[in-house]
């Protein structure tokens, strides 16, 4: 099964649990039980998901620091807008350093 196809099965997954949590009397179901599949399945979308946002691309060659701040406010933008995991993150932030040690 192909990312895309996992992520689409765990988005609609996660759709039905949310409406059995809408429409279903708490008092009949239990609870944590629907709460932690809820959990589970929004965890397992999250590691799924890969944003489409592109990352800026520097110019071979020649890359100066203002480019790599540049690169920077992108990274920083595509991790606040959720498009990118903070492994990701954390391992273009690494790059983005060493090129400024360089």
């Amino acid at each position: 099964m192909t990312k895309e196809a996992r992520v689409k099965k765990l988005g609609e997954t996660l759709n039905g649990i949310n409406e059995a949590l809408e429409a279903v009397d708490l008092s009949e179901i239990p609870a944590e039980k629907l709460l932690d599949f809820k959990l589970k399945y929004t965890e397992a979308l999250k590691g799924e998901y890969t944003g489409s946002g592109k990352a800026y691309q520097l110019n071979k060659g020649n890359i100066e620091a203002k480019d790599i701040v540049q690169a920077y406010g992108d990274l920083l933008a595509r991790v606040q807008a959720g498009e990118i995991s903070t492994e990701q993150a954390s391992r273009e932030s690494a790059v983005l350093a060493n090129l400024l040690k360089a």
